[in-house]
């Protein structure tokens, strides 16, 4: 007989829970009564939301979920991605009409604000959307992504919003324009990357809040979610990152990270400005010479 955990300790009764501001939804894989992610920490805030998971997953989630406040929506397929996983959502699940979404990483552990350098304090999921919402795009019609900083940045990071820079795992996109500029995530590695280069590079904008941050596992270290792949898949990654520097070269280049000397990527985010006008005069290059050979 399977012996399942304790389901997740949300607000206690389904029609207790709030619409959020902006619908959430969370991709999520084989991490079904996880207890320290996303999924508990909107559970106990009290509001609805939506987990898409694969179909190899759906019996653990449904049976972990059953009676919260939130849904269970499946993918078509397995295996296929995180990209695909956010593209579902955009393309399937958000309602017609939404303007605004947030897509949040399966394993954020808690929400933080910077008071100062020496003040970091956490914060709930409802002070999170008091500031960062749509207003925050400051009536700016080119702002498609607003994110949050990284925990282990913030404390450093100066105060206010860093502009066409990273927004990583927990962002509210602006669907409307992403679908107006034909806009969509790519690649099973980088993709967050490589949205925020492809709004860039269309005369769109990012904004990061550097003082609101998320505490979330360092990447591939979390059991589940893209664990395995980043575990059995480098070779593979080391393709994806020779054809991101192709594709975003000179915004980009190679990086070695860590105390493993872990091959990485380096997007030259502060460098953007002075760059594009290089950045396209390549790209006219590569077309150029696709049709002369």
């Amino acid at each position: 007989i399977l012996s399942l955990p304790a389901p997740p300790q949300g607000c206690g009764c389904a029609r207790d829970a709030v619409d959020p501001p902006q619908p959430i939804f969370i991709p999520s894989k084989a991490r079904a009564f996880y207890s320290a992610g996303t999924v508990c920490l909107l559970l106990g805030a009290g509001l609805r939301f939506t987990v898409v998971v694969e179909p190899q997953d759906a019996f653990m989630y449904q049976t972990w979920l059953g009676g919260q406040p939130c849904t269970v929506a499946v993918l078509p397929e397995n295996s296929q991605g995180v990209s695909y996983a956010r593209n579902f959502i955009l393309d399937n699940l958000v309602q017609p009409g939404t303007q605004w979404c947030w897509i949040m990483d399966d394993d954020i552990k808690c929400f933080e604000k910077r008071i100062s350098a020496a003040d970091v304090v956490e914060i709930s999921p409802q002070e999170l959307f008091a500031a960062i919402n749509p207003s925050s795009a400051r009536e700016d019609p080119a702002v498609a992504i607003v994110g949050l900083e990284y925990s282990q940045f913030s404390w450093a990071a100066k105060m206010g919003w860093a502009t066409n820079s990273y927004t990583n795992v927990c962002v509210l996109l602006n669907v409307g324009l992403l679908a107006e500029h034909h806009l969509r995530y790519r690649g099973r590695v980088r993709e967050d990357y490589d949205l925020s280069l492809q709004l860039i590079t269309a005369g769109l904008k990012t904004l990061r809040c550097r003082s609101i941050a998320f505490r979330a596992p360092d990447m591939g270290t979390n059991k589940g979610g893209m664990k395995p792949y980043y575990d059995d898949c480098g070779a593979e990654i080391l393709e994806a990152n020779e054809a991101f520097v192709d594709r975003w070269y000179p915004l980009c280049d190679h990086q070695v990270k860590g105390a493993n000397s872990r091959p990485d990527i380096r997007v030259r985010w502060a460098s953007l400005d002075k760059l594009l006008d290089k950045f396209r005069f390549y790209q006219a290059q590569k077309t150029l010479h696709g049709f002369t050979s």
